[in-house]
């Protein structure tokens, strides 16, 4: 058993080198982390049903997809996050509480009087502290979950309230539940390094085998990689699922811009831009260009390519059209 140092905050660096120790190394490692505010959405999910995304883009909240299934969870530096990986048989897939038992003995060791619920949640006098999750890859388990020490709720509410009128889809919704600060219910008053400490040296007496691990260089470098090419990928962040129906609206100085099409296959179809704002050029030759892109960040761009936006609808840039479709 090896125990990760990881002090970086980057949440696509994060999620890699959790791949990477899964799928690319042999072995059990643990590891405690945290994130800059972030929203993590999960596997199968659609990005737009689940969050705010103007919200985010207005607070400088960053956006990521993880490799589990599940919802969509905030984090902040007030979370703290863990990461077991390790040989797993079949029948220990979705055995929550079996991989939450050393962070359960952690908890338990600060006066929180912690038990996993009937789901995959942590929970203390009634409430979630703590979500988990599972995904296994050839024989290898990762069982990861958060730890909610001294998040910001405000931060929360509003990013994962995604506009329901938005998108019709098929993807998997989040399950709300009430939540918790674990600091509200530790026997002494803890920073969130006083209390990663504490987990750490708990996660060690759990584990008497266990060493302080510390990434080489090339393992950063290909941790780094996975980051770049997948984990910050608008391909891979805004996946889209099945076939839906999509229509947003925003209002601008010069007028309201609504957008309708359906997507099949992850491809745009007929498109359908209206309003009552001004333009110099036909908005019809726009909605033309925009038909048969992929449904994500890349597509849209390449389809508009070399397309001045504000020629068709004044005041608006090509992020402004982006906003809108995405």
């Amino acid at each position: 058993m090896y125990l990760i140092l990881n002090g970086n905050t980057d949440p696509a660096f994060n999620l890699a080198l959790e791949e990477y120790y899964l799928t690319q190394k042999d072995g059990e490692y643990f590891c405690f982390w945290r994130n800059r505010p972030t929203v993590v959405i999960g596997r199968n999910q659609d990005a737009a049903t689940e969050v705010d995304l103007d919200y985010l883009k207005a607070h400088g909240i960053s956006l990521v997809r993880r490799n589990t299934g599940g919802g969509a969870v905030f984090h902040d530096l007030g979370n703290v996050n863990y990461s077991y990986i390790a040989p797993c048989e079949q029948d220990d897939f979705l055995n929550f509480e079996k991989f939450s038992r050393p962070v359960l003995s952690a908890l338990k060791s600060l006066g929180v009087d912690a038990s996993v619920n009937g789901r995959n949640d942590i929970i203390t006098d009634g409430l979630k502290i703590s979500g988990n999750a599972q995904y296994m890859h050839k024989g290898r388990l990762l069982h990861h979950g958060t730890l909610l020490f001294s998040s910001d709720f405000s931060y929360m509410q509003g990013a994962l309230k995604a506009d329901p009128r938005k998108l019709k889809s098929k993807g998997v919704a989040s399950v709300r539940s009430r939540v918790a600060n674990i600091s509200d219910y530790c026997r002494e008053k803890l920073s969130v390094e006083e209390f990663i400490d504490a987990l750490n040296a708990r996660v060690q007496s759990y584990f008497p085998e266990a060493e302080i691990y510390r990434p080489g260089k090339d393992e950063l470098l290909s941790i780094e990689e996975i980051a770049e090419s997948k984990y910050r990928n608008d391909a891979w962040i805004f996946k889209k699922f099945g076939n839906y129906a999509f229509k947003n609206s925003c209002q601008l100085p010069s007028g309201i811009v609504t957008v309708s099409f359906d997507v099949a296959d992850g491809v745009i179809g007929e498109l359908s831009l209206s309003g009552d704002f001004f333009g110099l050029s036909d908005v019809s030759l726009l909605c033309k260009k925009l038909k048969g892109a992929r449904h994500d960040r890349e597509g849209i761009l390449s389809a508009l390519k070399n397309v001045d936006v504000s020629a068709y609808i004044s005041g608006f840039s090509t992020d402004d059209l982006i906003s809108l479709l995405l």
